[in-house]
């Protein structure tokens, strides 16, 4: 019996250690998608404030050969 509530307290144990390191990770993963969010609307903003917006305007090279 007591080995049966030793195995217990170890499941226990071992799960609540599991869903600590997910839910941390799962934090993490969350502010850093938060981060990367705002850098891309924060680029876009500056780029539409300033008139350089690089994705839109492409710049063909000279055409030499006519």
């Amino acid at each position: 019996m007591r080995q049966v509530l030793s195995l217990l307290v170890a499941a226990v144990v071992a799960a609540a250690v599991v869903m600590l390191v997910v839910t941390v990770l799962s934090g993490v993963l969350w502010f850093v998608g938060i981060v990367v969010a705002f850098l891309i609307v924060a680029g876009v903003v500056y780029a539409l404030l300033t008139g350089r917006s690089r994705t839109i305007t492409v710049r063909r090279p000279p055409q030499s050969w006519r």
